[in-house]
């Protein structure tokens, strides 16, 4: 009764490491498409560009937007999609704007490049820090 009672503890530990070694490469494999993706600048006091943040929640993942013509507009909170069906679309990242239309994009490396559909619009954002830091 003692072995089996070992035995059981012992098989139940192994369990918790597999389970948690499988979540934690899984979380820690789709981070990699989280942070700040942009082409904002400024040029003599004008902005222009696109600002990209996006980020994890217990409700999903959100995309916080931020365009600028002249001036930074208000940013909005997006729900956004990434990844595909199947492996080859891992790296898609989808989402729809209230006024733009839907965008579709692909991460490749350091850049985010995709296309508002709509309104056929193209945009190439890098990876890295905010103008704002």
């Amino acid at each position: 009764m003692k072995a089996s009672f070992i035995k059981r503890v012992f098989l139940s530990a192994i369990l918790v490491l597999v389970v948690n070694s499988l979540v934690t490469t899984n979380l820690y494999a789709d981070l990699k498409f989280y942070g700040i993706y942009s082409n904002m600048q400024a040029v003599e006091g004008e902005f222009s560009g696109f600002e990209f943040f996006i980020v994890p929640s217990n409700d999903g993942d959100f995309l916080i937007f931020q365009e600028a013509e002249g001036w930074p507009e208000k940013p909005l909170i997006l729900r956004v999609q990434i990844g595909g069906k199947t492996t080859s679309d891992n790296n898609l990242v989808r989402f729809t704007h209230p006024t733009m239309g839907p965008f579709e994009g692909k991460i490749e490396g350091e850049r985010l490049i995709g296309e508002f559909s709509a309104m056929k619009y193209k945009i190439e954002l890098t990876k890295g820090k905010s103008i704002w830091q």
